[in-house]
């Protein structure tokens, strides 16, 4: 596998664990002050761009067919394959919790003093505790889903890294010259 690839496999995964990881915080019960998570949440938004959709584009240009990307993830080393899927479990998860919890209502908004929410499509009015929960379950749903694409960029990444190790490997044999 290239550098260039486990470069940016690399940093697609410890990008995603960190965003796992501060996903998992705010699940604790006490209160932390975020200031900068609004930040956060754009610039997982803008890693996202960067990082993810190449490393995807990039084992879109790989690939035959998705047989060939099993094939790929599955040349990887099993740690690193173990790590890589205990994180989209754990990633998975969280998304499915903060959606099973939040139940119908989002789009969270306050307008004079008072606190309003869509339930299906219509605006209702909830209490401040309420609309602090729906913020908050809309905050960990971006951090979750974000972690969760940039770890699955990290699997496209590694994965086209081994499919263009195995490819190159390939037309070595066939022809005994390096393949580009």
């Amino acid at each position: 596998m290239g550098w260039s690839y486990k470069v940016h496999g690399g940093t697609a995964a410890i990008l995603g664990t960190v965003s796992v990881a501060l996903t998992a915080l705010t699940w604790l019960p006490v209160t932390v002050p975020w200031p900068g998570l609004h930040a956060l949440l754009w610039t997982d938004l803008v890693l996202l761009l960067v990082v993810a959709a190449p490393a995807l584009g990039r084992l879109q240009m790989r690939l035959a067919d998705a047989r060939e990307a099993w094939t790929g993830f599955r040349c990887l080393p099993l740690g690193l394959r173990t790590a890589l899927g205990a994180l989209l479990l754990v990633s998975l998860a969280q998304v499915g919790l903060v959606l099973a919890a939040d139940g119908d209502l989002h789009a969270p908004r306050a307008e004079a003093g008072r606190y309003f929410a869509l339930d299906a499509r219509t605006p209702v009015e909830i209490s401040r505790a309420r609309y602090l929960e729906v913020v908050d379950g809309r905050r960990r749903l971006a951090l979750g889903a974000a972690g969760l694409m940039l770890l699955t960029g990290a699997c496209a990444a590694l994965t086209a890294g081994e499919v263009r190790r195995a490819d190159r490997a390939a037309a070595l044999s066939r022809t005994g010259r390096p393949g580009r």
